[in-house]
């Protein structure tokens, strides 16, 4: 119950971070809004996946409900980065690196301390950390050329999408 309030919070906070803005005037001007317009599909899915992670009581579900929201980061990453948004792509990213390493990583680690070696459990994990895999590899690729004109945003990006690719524990 406790990791459930945990992730809701997590994905609420998500959602805040999501359309954080300093305080501007009363009426929102055209930047606002179509900040708003474009961070508004992100925001339902942050709210659904965190109502999905808040009735799960399965690690692996978790995890799964995490790789599903980190295809939306990835995406939104990807479009900020055709956009040359790399302020937005760099704060997308490390919303990405947190989501991955404390939602899926965590989830699967804790999983896997849990049953013996070969179990049907680890070939679960395995597959949902393929499935990280598949998310976070063609966005590694797609970005150096989106951003090739920004290589410090794209280096930090590439760097924070590196730490939580390393968060996973490898079965041996």
């Amino acid at each position: 119950m406790k990791r459930n309030v945990s992730l809701s919070l997590l994905m609420i906070g998500f959602a805040a971070l999501a359309t954080a803005q300093p305080p501007q005037s009363a009426t929102p001007g055209p930047e606002r809004i179509l900040q708003a317009q474009r961070n508004q599909k992100l925001v339902e899915k942050l709210v659904a996946s965190g109502l999905s992670l808040a009735r799960a009581t399965d690690r692996l579900d978790r995890a799964k409900y995490c790789n599903d929201l980190a295809r939306s980061l990835a995406d939104e990453i990807k479009q900020a980065a055709d956009d040359h948004d790399g302020d937005r792509a760099i704060e997308l990213g490390r919303h990405l690196q947190d989501l991955l390493k404390n939602g899926v990583a965590a989830n699967l680690n804790k999983e896997r301390s849990q049953f013996p070696q070969g179990s049907a459990r680890e070939t679960d994990c395995t597959r949902i950390r393929d499935d990280s895999d598949r998310i976070t590899a063609p966005l590694i690729t797609d970005l150096a050329e989106a951003m090739k004109d920004n290589p410090v945003a794209l280096n930090q990006l590439l760097d924070v999408i590196q730490e939580a690719k390393a968060s996973f524990i490898r079965p041996d």
